[in-house]
């Protein structure tokens, strides 16, 4: 069963290192043909094997020739069916690419029509979403603080980092999202506590560059208290920082360096949380 929670997450997951498109292929010579899909890519394995597990799809990867660069891992679902299931039930939670959705679902609803022209109009319109999406207004979203926080751990485990970064005189735990969304970011700035920082290219081939960052412990503890119950793959980062920021800082160092173990390995440990909330994760709340 496809809990809100997981639906949520998920969501975060397509939002942060998801794609809806439409391709345009071509069969014989000159007859154009439409293709929707919904895929993840990224480079450790563990998000499509829980993708495919909880919503069907396929999985492949992308061996890279240079050993100093990692293998992609790829999920992906195009089945008619399952697409317009599965998109429906996520569109409520997204925020970036909510109009790429109702898109696809357009043109999904065409069924067995031929109309070439309207997919074609489609397809177009949806490579204009993904390539603009700041052009976009942000959506109103009524989330339910756990829905909230599922969608929220889907972006940690997509984009996010959970770091200990040494400076001059300690070992400081930080949290940030970066992303080329400002309506995400904005979001993120109103549901957590946090900064927000803009990083502007003047290579407009480079979009700009937004990001939420969270460094004061008692925040930090309460942030990663809030996601603990749903994230997936960087759940033993989380908790290391966690242990972090109630670790004096003269006692940092061992986290941090197995955390920099856990974050340099090609390989990311694999969880067997799988976002039923029926079964809360108990973690021990800050002391009063």
């Amino acid at each position: 069963m496809r809990t809100k929670s997981k639906l949520a997450y998920f969501a975060g997951l397509i939002d942060g290192d998801g794609t809806i498109c439409i391709s345009v292929a071509y069969e014989g010579t000159k007859q154009q043909v439409t293709k929707p899909y919904m895929s993840i890519g990224c480079t450790t394995p563990e998000i499509c094997k829980w993708a495919a597990k909880h919503f069907g799809g396929s999985q492949f990867q992308y061996e890279r020739p240079d050993p100093k660069h990692k293998d992609v891992y790829h999920w992906k679902i195009a089945s008619n069916e399952a697409l317009t299931e599965i998109v429906s039930q996520i569109r409520p939670y997204l925020l970036i690419k909510r109009p790429q959705a109702d898109i696809l679902l357009e043109h999904l609803a065409l069924g067995r029509k031929a109309c070439p022209e309207e997919r074609l109009r489609l397809a177009k319109a949806i490579q204009h979403a993904n390539q603009n999406h700041n052009d976009y207004p942000p959506f109103k979203r009524n989330l339910s603080r756990q829905e909230a926080n599922a969608y929220i751990a889907g972006l940690i485990d997509s984009e996010g980092s959970l770091k200990i970064n040494p400076s001059t005189r300690s070992l400081q735990p930080k949290i940030e999202i970066p992303n080329t969304n400002a309506n995400l970011i904005a979001w993120l700035h109103t549901h957590t506590q946090g900064r927000q920082y803009l990083k502007e290219y003047e290579n407009p081939n480079h979009s700009d560059l937004h990001t939420w960052v969270l460094y004061d412990k008692k925040e930090i503890e309460k942030f990663l208290l809030s996601i603990l119950p749903y994230i997936v793959l960087k759940r033993e980062h989380a908790l290391l920082v966690l242990q972090g920021v109630r670790t004096p800082n003269k006692d940092r160092e061992p986290i941090y360096l197995k955390l920099q173990s856990i974050q340099n390995s090609r390989k990311s440990t694999q969880t067997t949380n799988t976002l039923d909330t029926s079964q809360e994760v108990k973690i021990e709340s800050a002391p009063a």
